[in-house]
């Protein structure tokens, strides 16, 4: 009798451990794609914010540039614009990649480079 109990149990403690596993991998499962979109996908509002806000400071060196070869201070300049807009190197430039063959994506870029527009004033009663 004792014996079926210590089965018993121990069956009931696997079953609860391998399902509290399973429970755990699908949590992990459903933030990693909860994430993927950031890291891989369509890009995030706030990455296109990130994006617009690097662009608009990257257009003033390549304006220096003139459609030359950057010199390797600009090249830097210009990762370190990329890097201080909180987007990684490589996912600024697939989001660049996206956006170019993308109306949507070059629509979404223009409104979060827009300037939030001043708050109205309330109408007088």
């Amino acid at each position: 009798m004792r014996l079926k109990l210590i089965a018993a149990v121990s069956s009931a403690a696997l079953i609860a451990g391998a399902a509290t596993a399973q429970e755990a991998d699908m949590q992990a499962g459903a933030q990693a794609e909860a994430q993927a979109p950031a890291a891989t996908g369509e890009p995030t509002d706030a990455e296109l914010a990130a994006f617009a806000g690097a662009m608009g400071q990257l257009q003033t060196i390549a304006q220096q540039v003139q459609g030359g070869q950057p010199t390797p201070e600009q090249q830097a300049e210009m990762a370190a614009v990329v890097e201080g807009s909180g987007l990684e190197i490589d996912r600024f430039n697939a989001i660049s990649q996206a956006v170019s063959t993308d109306p949507v994506l070059q629509a979404r870029v223009a409104v979060a480079a827009t300037p939030p527009s001043p708050e109205a004033p309330s109408p007088r009663a």
